[in-house]
């Protein structure tokens, strides 16, 4: 029991000293960090409202991912089996405009993250085995989806920055969860 209430407080005053440790600056790296975190929102967000404006999967084939067509390798039968499937298109399109938004506005930012991360995969491992070389775009949004995860891209310029300055020492696990 009392080993219990150690281990609480000393998480809880790990998370004060550490929200209270970062203090915001302006300098190039966020910058560059915030400018990153706004593209990858916008296309999230781009290609999330032209699937839904435009059509759904005529989109999804004019964006450039040909699928039943493209599909090869160890998962084939299984995406051609989601293909035209409403619930599968549903679940790309609101996941899509979710980690846009969470992008742009810094809102749950590492949540965000983690969506987008799993979606690239899903997107990678319908190319397999890849025609243009193991590393293509996929691998490189997967990657910064990986960095925003370890950052806090939300902290900088972003709603989590007020979420967890107001919030964080009442409720410990949002310092996880904003980023």
């Amino acid at each position: 029991m009392q080993a219990a209430r150690i281990k609480e407080a000393t998480i809880k005053s790990e998370v004060q000293n550490e929200t209270k440790g970062m203090e915001w600056r302006l300098t190039w790296s966020v910058v560059l960090l915030t400018m990153v975190r706004l593209a990858l929102g916008v296309f999230m967000l781009t290609a999330g409202f032209r699937l839904w404006f435009e059509g759904g999967w005529k989109a999804w084939l004019q964006i450039g991912h040909l699928l039943p067509t493209a599909v090869e390798g160890p998962f084939a039968a299984w995406f051609t089996a989601l293909y035209e499937n409403p619930v599968v298109l549903f679940l790309v399109i609101s996941g899509s405009l979710a980690v846009g938004a969470s992008m742009i506005l810094g809102f749950l930012a590492r949540l965000g993250a983690l969506g987008g991360a799993v979606m690239v995969v899903f997107f990678y491992i319908t190319t397999l085995p890849p025609h243009f070389g193991w590393v293509n775009e996929y691998v490189i949004y997967f990657l910064v989806f990986l960095y925003f995860m370890t950052k806090n891209p939300g902290y900088f310029p972003g709603i989590d920055r007020i979420i967890q300055r107001k919030l964080a020492d009442r409720i410990p696990i949002l310092h996880w969860l904003v980023g």
